[in-house]
């Protein structure tokens, strides 16, 4: 066998415009996304809801981790978990959502994300799908202007909202910060 990975069947001239074509027909497709045009997502389910959440919103994944439940939490407050040697809150993404999902006595926490910055908190998810790394252009403005985080990604399996995990940080720090005055 030649190397080069061409059959011995065929004219020099023959692979000579096999490789004229191929180089040529490289410049006609449009160049691949540069990696800094590329955004990595992880995709989830919470409640029945297809999600996505930005890995540079995340500071980790957690699988079955215990969450203890305070009692007389909000509805949204599952109960706090140790995670990385501190006692995180752990929220029901689904019910920060609005999903209307109802609340069970023995809700289990299968998958948490961490939410990166301060203060640290965990949002829990039913299921994890996967990972997406997407053009930064397949994410857009919904035209509703509704979702999570305003923005939703578009994938070959249809469209999912964003998750803006420093929204999700307000809305929780806010309420807590109104209920102690």
């Amino acid at each position: 066998m030649r190397s080069g990975g061409m059959s011995g069947d065929t004219s020099p001239g023959d692979r000579l415009a096999a490789l004229r074509h191929a180089f040529d027909s490289a410049f006609a497709l449009p160049p691949p996304p540069r990696d800094d045009d590329l955004v990595d997502l992880l995709a989830v389910t919470a409640d029945a809801d297809a999600l996505a959440v930005p890995l540079t919103a995340m500071a980790g994944l957690v699988a079955d981790r215990a969450v203890t439940p305070l009692p007389g939490s909000p509805a949204d407050l599952i109960g706090v978990a140790g995670l990385r040697g501190h006692l995180v809150p752990v929220y029901d993404l689904a019910r920060i959502l609005g999903s209307g999902r109802t609340r069970g006595p023995e809700r289990t926490v299968r998958w948490m994300v961490l939410a990166a910055g301060s203060p640290t908190f965990a949002v829990a998810v039913d299921r994890v799908d996967g990972h997406l790394r997407v053009p930064r252009d397949a994410i857009a403005e919904p035209i509703d202007g509704r979702g999570p985080g305003g923005a939703v990604v578009h994938t070959g399996a249809g469209a999912r909202p964003v998750v803006d995990l420093a929204a999700v940080r307000h809305r929780v720090t806010a309420r807590t910060a109104v209920e102690e005055s």
